[in-house]
């Protein structure tokens, strides 16, 4: 995998905000690599404080694409200082158990790991669906603001690893090294996650039934075959990713390679 973050001012962490990185350093398009400090990841920003919005600042970052729901957005707002100059974009993505009851009967039917398995399989698979009419303004943002930019979701794994894997896509990045760093998100805590009460308290509401803490596991991680599911369903219904990211994306090969000069160095 090519090195990350080899640029000296690489901002490579942020205090307060989880599964964070910048992209920098993966190799694009022809021999070139993506610009230090112009493309990030992270899980939500609402923990974030004073310091790292500062820090945030210095690195040049104006434009946040946040993929969250609007019910999410709500409970856990992005609040950047006053008078800080940064740019919110909502996207509004609910291709999630909080957004579709059909995904959560289907764990509902069988609470345990195969079936969350399963569900994480059908929600990727739905992703392009969900993202298609959003995507050319993340291209729109990427190639117009002139400035860094930071994607994130809630957990900053699956709607952002799915997006943030288009974006390395179009730049030309292998998909070697875009499942690579995808996979950089993985949970090693096993059922000591502190995270699963929340996702049994989330089930729990929904359905009244109580989720074992091993069937959760498949929802707080990645899995290669997760993002695998996503690419194949956009050969299987487009033909291929760029064809989709040309034909509905509207990400033509002029507007590719702005794209690319915008984000990816020599």
């Amino acid at each position: 995998m090519s090195e990350q973050l080899s640029a000296p001012s690489a901002l490579a962490s942020l205090t307060g905000v989880h599964n964070f990185r910048n992209l920098a350093g993966l190799h694009g398009a022809d021999g070139r690599r993506v610009a230090a400090n112009v493309l990030y990841r992270s899980a939500g920003l609402h923990r974030l404080g004073p310091d790292g919005w500062s820090e945030l600042a210095r690195h040049g970052l104006r434009t946040i694409c946040d993929l969250r729901g609007q019910q999410e957005t709500s409970y856990s707002p992005t609040t950047p200082p006053t008078g800080q100059q940064v740019r919110i974009l909502p996207f509004d993505v609910r291709n999630d158990i909080r957004s579709d009851p059909a995904l959560m009967n289907m764990l509902a039917a069988k609470p345990d790991a195969a079936s969350a398995h399963r569900m994480m399989l059908e929600i990727y698979r739905r992703f392009p669906a969900a993202f298609a009419p959003r995507l050319h303004q993340l291209f729109d943002t990427a190639i117009e603001s002139g400035t860094p930019m930071l994607l994130h979701c809630a957990a900053g794994k699956d709607r952002t690893g799915f997006a943030v894997a288009l974006v390395l896509h179009a730049l030309g990045v292998s998909m070697d090294d875009i499942m690579e760093d995808y996979l950089l998100s993985r949970s090693p805590l096993g059922t000591a996650d502190p995270r699963i009460p929340g996702i049994q308290a989330l089930f729990e509401s929904g359905t009244g039934l109580r989720l074992p803490a091993q069937a959760a596991l498949p929802i707080l991680t990645v899995e290669p075959e997760y993002l695998c599911a996503a690419f194949d369903a956009l050969t299987l219904e487009h033909g291929g990713t760029d064809t989709w990211l040309q034909q509905v994306c509207g990400l033509t090969p002029a507007r590719r390679e702005h794209l690319q000069a915008a984000m990816l160095a020599a």
